[in-house]
């Protein structure tokens, strides 16, 4: 069941606790209720992508995600149904993008770049909207 204080209905940046310090390192931690607004039910990672090399291109019709980038750089461009489309820099671990259902989105990593990525839905092909096309006329077709 979601936690309606955190009820998020746009991507948004979210900044996770950090403890620790420079001479131990760092943790931070991510717990539904608690800054992860959804149930989570996946947990995958990306990483060793080539420099320039587009990743995304897809919305998800029911799936909630946050991207996490644990190392490296990665700007991501996310589009709603009405085409308005926002940029976000995730470049340190303690900071994640929220990104709702039917959010197209790309991502460009710098080849250092490690993401993290907490799903609220188990893998579904079914559930992608892999055709930029069909994505823009979602709006009109609803």
């Amino acid at each position: 069941m979601r936690n309606q204080g955190l009820l998020m209905q746009s991507p948004q940046l979210i900044e996770f606790i950090s403890n620790g310090n420079e001479s131990i390192g760092f943790l931070s931690s991510a717990e539904y209720g608690n800054l992860l607004p959804f149930e989570l039910k996946r947990a995958y990672w990306i990483y060793h992508t080539p420099e320039m090399v587009q990743r995304g291109g897809h919305a998800h019709k029911e799936d909630e995600l946050v991207i996490i980038c644990v190392a490296g750089e990665a700007v991501i461009e996310v589009e709603n149904t009405d085409g308005l489309k926002t940029n976000f820099l995730l470049n340190k671990p303690s900071l994640g993008l929220y990104i709702p259902k039917m959010y197209w989105r790309e991502l460009r990593l710098n080849n250092h770049a490690t993401l993290f990525c907490l799903s609220s839905s188990h893998y579904n092909e079914e559930d992608y909207i892999r055709s930029y096309q069909e994505f823009r006329n979602h709006n009109s077709s609803n």
